[in-house]
């Protein structure tokens, strides 16, 4: 999205996009020394709601991403349930193992990695958003063999969602 496009004003909300010189992974690593994860819910929330006429609780928010991003959105609201509201993920890396895309640098550790993937903390945090339709999750192209599993989780587990296949030619 581009501000020429004016969505923000269209549906009154707030955007927000990060930048990186890298793009890493929504998590902190073991060593402390990336905290993607505690700065957005420490440094840019409260900037927002400071600045902004944000809504301040997690019913304002909703966290989305494509790929990596998506998978992080989906792991911040599982983690931090009293400060995202609502997450929308496009063609993640559900399945993905540690090591993979970066995460062993950007985690430290499959222990610490383990602590955030979805697929792996769903279960214990389902709580987080099982109250209402909080998630939505689609398959594209790159991670169409991820979309599965990921839905079968959600709907074992009770966990009201929206899933979608997108249109992709073959």
């Amino acid at each position: 999205l581009s501000k020429q496009e004016n969505v923000h004003s269209s549906y009154g909300c707030i955007l927000v996009s990060g930048t990186f010189k890298s793009m890493p992974w929504y998590g902190t690593r073991n060593d402390g020394t990336r905290r993607i994860d505690t700065h957005i819910r420490w440094n840019v929330l409260p900037l927002l709601e400071q600045f902004y006429d944000a809504i301040p609780d997690r019913e304002g928010k909703l966290f989305i991403g494509f790929s990596k991003s998506g998978w992080g959105a989906l792991s911040m609201i599982l983690r931090g349930p009293a400060y995202f509201g609502y997450a929308a993920a496009w063609d993640s890396p559900w399945e993905m193992e540690y090591g993979r895309y970066g995460t062993a640098d950007d985690f430290g550790s499959k222990a610490r990695f383990d602590t955030y993937d979805p697929k792996q903390i769903l279960a214990d945090r389902s709580d987080a958003v099982d109250d209402r339709e909080r998630l939505w999750i689609s398959a594209g192209r790159t991670f169409l063999r991820h979309h599965a599993p990921m839905v079968r989780r959600l709907t074992d587990l009770g966990i009201p969602h929206r899933a979608r296949y997108l249109e992709v030619d073959e």
